[in-house]
């Protein structure tokens, strides 16, 4: 078990929320990386359009 992890009850209110780490052995620097996933979205919008236009 994770130390410090608090389990809590069923019924308690609780915010929830989602983190995505990013791990690999890549060499860039970290300026770039910002970068990489801007050009990344960049192509993935044109797929989105031809989709939305075609689909």
């Amino acid at each position: 078990m994770l130390a410090g992890l608090h389990v809590i009850g069923e019924h308690e209110p609780v915010k929830r929320w989602e983190y995505a780490a990013l791990v690999c052995t890549a060499t860039f620097e970290t300026e770039n990386i910002g970068q990489l996933y801007r050009d990344r979205a960049d192509c993935e919008r044109g797929f989105g359009e031809i989709k939305s236009r075609w689909g």
